[in-house]
Protein backbone atom coordinates (compact mmCIF):
# COMPACT_ATOMS: atom_id res chain seq x y z
CA UNK A 1 0.00 0.00 0.00
CA UNK A 2 2.75 2.45 1.34
CA UNK A 3 4.35 1.72 -2.28
CA UNK A 4 1.57 2.47 -4.22
CA UNK A 5 1.09 6.15 -2.62
CA UNK A 6 4.36 7.17 -2.73
CA UNK A 7 4.33 5.80 -6.90
CA UNK A 8 1.07 7.79 -7.21
CA UNK A 9 3.22 11.00 -5.60
CA UNK A 10 6.26 10.48 -7.86
CA UNK A 11 4.18 10.44 -11.28
CA UNK A 12 1.97 13.45 -9.42
CA UNK A 13 5.64 14.96 -9.49
CA UNK A 14 6.99 14.26 -12.53
CA UNK A 15 4.02 15.47 -14.00
CA UNK A 16 3.79 18.42 -11.92
CA UNK A 17 7.14 19.20 -13.68
CA UNK A 18 6.62 18.15 -17.09
CA UNK A 19 3.73 20.56 -17.19
CA UNK A 20 5.86 23.54 -15.69
CA UNK A 21 8.65 22.96 -17.99
CA UNK A 22 5.96 22.94 -21.27
CA UNK A 23 4.25 26.04 -20.55
CA UNK A 24 6.11 28.84 -21.63
CA UNK A 25 7.33 31.71 -19.15
CA UNK A 26 5.48 35.19 -19.22
CA UNK A 27 6.99 37.29 -21.19
CA UNK A 28 9.84 39.64 -18.95
CA UNK A 29 9.02 43.30 -18.40
CA UNK A 30 12.06 45.60 -19.02
CA UNK A 31 14.47 45.95 -16.34
CA UNK A 32 13.48 48.84 -14.01
CA UNK A 33 15.42 51.94 -12.88
CA UNK A 34 16.36 51.46 -9.22
CA UNK A 35 16.41 55.48 -8.02
CA UNK A 36 15.30 59.06 -9.21
CA UNK A 37 18.88 59.56 -9.69
CA UNK A 38 18.83 56.44 -12.36
CA UNK A 39 15.24 57.69 -13.25
CA UNK A 40 16.93 60.68 -13.98
CA UNK A 41 19.86 59.83 -16.17
CA UNK A 42 17.88 57.52 -18.22
CA UNK A 43 16.12 60.62 -19.28
CA UNK A 44 19.17 62.75 -19.67
CA UNK A 45 19.79 59.74 -22.18
CA UNK A 46 16.42 59.90 -23.69
CA UNK A 47 16.51 63.44 -24.41
CA UNK A 48 20.08 62.72 -26.16
CA UNK A 49 19.09 59.50 -28.36
CA UNK A 50 15.89 61.03 -29.88
CA UNK A 51 18.07 64.00 -30.64
CA UNK A 52 20.97 62.60 -32.35
CA UNK A 53 17.87 60.54 -34.63
CA UNK A 54 16.48 63.33 -35.43
CA UNK A 55 19.18 65.02 -36.68
CA UNK A 56 19.75 61.89 -38.92
CA UNK A 57 23.01 60.64 -36.87
CA UNK A 58 23.12 56.54 -37.35
CA UNK A 59 22.01 54.51 -34.32
CA UNK A 60 25.79 53.01 -34.29
CA UNK A 61 27.17 56.41 -34.25
CA UNK A 62 24.56 57.42 -31.91
CA UNK A 63 25.26 54.02 -29.64
CA UNK A 64 29.45 55.00 -29.67
CA UNK A 65 28.50 58.82 -28.84
CA UNK A 66 26.84 57.45 -25.66
CA UNK A 67 29.87 55.55 -25.08
CA UNK A 68 31.56 58.92 -24.72
CA UNK A 69 28.88 60.38 -22.91
CA UNK A 70 28.07 58.20 -20.51
CA UNK A 71 30.10 55.93 -18.14
CA UNK A 72 27.58 52.91 -17.14
CA UNK A 73 28.46 50.53 -14.05
CA UNK A 74 28.91 47.37 -14.79
CA UNK A 75 26.10 44.61 -14.92
CA UNK A 76 23.00 43.49 -17.58
CA UNK A 77 20.52 45.42 -15.69
CA UNK A 78 21.61 49.22 -16.54
CA UNK A 79 22.91 47.99 -20.19
CA UNK A 80 19.57 46.54 -21.29
CA UNK A 81 17.78 49.77 -19.98
CA UNK A 82 20.27 52.10 -21.79
CA UNK A 83 19.61 49.78 -24.78
CA UNK A 84 16.47 50.24 -24.77
CA UNK A 85 16.28 53.82 -24.45
CA UNK A 86 18.73 54.19 -27.54
CA UNK A 87 16.34 51.34 -29.26
CA UNK A 88 13.12 53.26 -28.67
CA UNK A 89 14.81 56.54 -28.96
CA UNK A 90 14.80 55.68 -32.82
CA UNK A 91 11.52 54.03 -33.05
CA UNK A 92 9.69 57.02 -31.52
CA UNK A 93 8.48 60.22 -33.08
CA UNK A 94 8.08 62.70 -30.39
CA UNK A 95 10.41 65.48 -29.94
CA UNK A 96 13.34 64.72 -27.49
CA UNK A 97 12.30 66.98 -24.94
CA UNK A 98 8.36 65.34 -25.13
CA UNK A 99 10.27 61.63 -25.32
CA UNK A 100 12.74 61.96 -22.40
CA UNK A 101 9.81 63.83 -19.92
CA UNK A 102 7.66 60.99 -21.40
CA UNK A 103 10.39 58.49 -20.47
CA UNK A 104 10.93 60.75 -16.72
CA UNK A 105 7.55 60.69 -15.73
CA UNK A 106 6.98 56.88 -16.18
CA UNK A 107 10.35 55.92 -14.85
CA UNK A 108 9.32 58.28 -11.27
CA UNK A 109 5.70 57.66 -11.55
CA UNK A 110 5.72 53.95 -11.41
CA UNK A 111 8.29 53.34 -9.25
CA UNK A 112 11.30 52.84 -12.01
CA UNK A 113 9.02 50.89 -14.33
CA UNK A 114 9.48 52.46 -17.70
CA UNK A 115 7.71 50.01 -20.02
CA UNK A 116 5.11 52.26 -21.08
CA UNK A 117 7.76 54.15 -23.20
CA UNK A 118 10.27 51.30 -23.76
CA UNK A 119 8.12 48.55 -24.14
CA UNK A 120 7.91 45.21 -23.10
CA UNK A 121 11.63 43.33 -23.63
CA UNK A 122 10.45 39.44 -24.67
Amino acid sequence: MAYRLFAVLLLLIVAWALALSIVPPPAAAAPRAISQEECAGFADMALVVRALSAIGISKEKAREAMAHIYTLPPGERVRDIAQAVLDSGYADQRSAKDFAQALANACVGRMGDMDSVLGVKL
